[in-house]
């Protein structure tokens, strides 16, 4: 994919992608929120309910090409929490920054729990065994960090 922005108000990035097939797209983007008001293109269905699976992947990259490329750009916060690398590279250098009893403060609870799952540790939320065996556990931990605003430049 690559990317061209081709300009910008005080609330907007206006962004053409062209996708891996070559269909351009043309999209606005939010600055403030990373939303996507307006997004056309000539290669896919514009109704995503008639639109192919194969469709839908392309035009769902091209959105998510879009708000990565003007995030690295313009700096603005345009990327979901869980799909900027950045913070996730922040979160994990503070996770593995902790002393051993800020760890066991704030995540003993959730190692405590994922080590229940091959050991004889206790769990912290017992679970039913029939449940066990046919469920996939996901567990999530807030992080909250402050990042200063990066400023465009």
């Amino acid at each position: 994919m690559d990317a061209k922005i081709e300009g910008e108000d005080e609330d907007y990035v206006k962004i053409y992608v062209n996708d891996h097939t070559g269909i351009e797209h043309d999209i606005t983007i939010e600055k403030e929120t990373g939303d996507i008001p307006y997004h056309d293109q000539d290669g896919y269905a514009d109704d995503p309910d008639e639109r192919s699976p194969e469709g839908m992947k392309h035009v769902g990259q091209a959105q998510q090409y879009a708000k990565y490329y003007v995030y690295r750009e313009r700096g603005y916060d345009t990327l979901d929490v869980d799909k900027n690398p950045d913070r996730l590279l922040h979160a994990a250098i503070i996770v593995a920054a902790l002393s051993t009893n800020a760890f066991e403060d704030h995540f003993g609870d959730l190692y405590r729990q994922l080590k229940s799952h091959n050991t004889d540790q206790e769990p912290v939320v017992h679970v039913e065994d029939d449940v066990r065996e046919d469920t996939f556990f996901v567990y999530a931990k807030e992080i909250a960090c402050v990042y200063p605003h990066r400023v465009p430049g």
